[in-house]
């Protein structure tokens, strides 16, 4: 059912044709294939997670944040006003840029 639009009532700069039909069957991720392919889903995730991508920048930047700024597990153990006051400040820095 592919017809033509034929009426011209759409405002100037908006689309004809909203409903986005995408190609048949959509293909899925091998991470997430079945049965599993190890050697289709490696290669899929190297490039994915190897590339220099915004999600690999994010994702380094997460984890070198919690690797510096994070209080250590035993000064979190207890509630204090230290270890709450640090986690606030540490976030209140990250959202200042923004």
């Amino acid at each position: 059912m592919n017809e033509q639009i034929t009426d011209h009532s759409v405002p100037e700069g908006g689309a004809m044709d909203w409903a986005w039909d995408p190609a048949m069957p959509i293909p899925v991720s091998p991470v997430f294939a079945w049965p599993p392919r190890p050697a289709q889903a490696a290669k899929w995730l190297a490039s994915y997670c190897l590339a220099l991508s915004s999600t690999v920048i994010e994702l380094a930047l997460a984890i070198s944040i919690w690797w510096l700024f994070q209080p250590p597990l035993e000064v979190m153990q207890t509630l204090d006003l230290r270890s709450i006051n640090t986690i606030w400040a540490r976030n209140m820095a990250l959202l200042a840029p923004t």
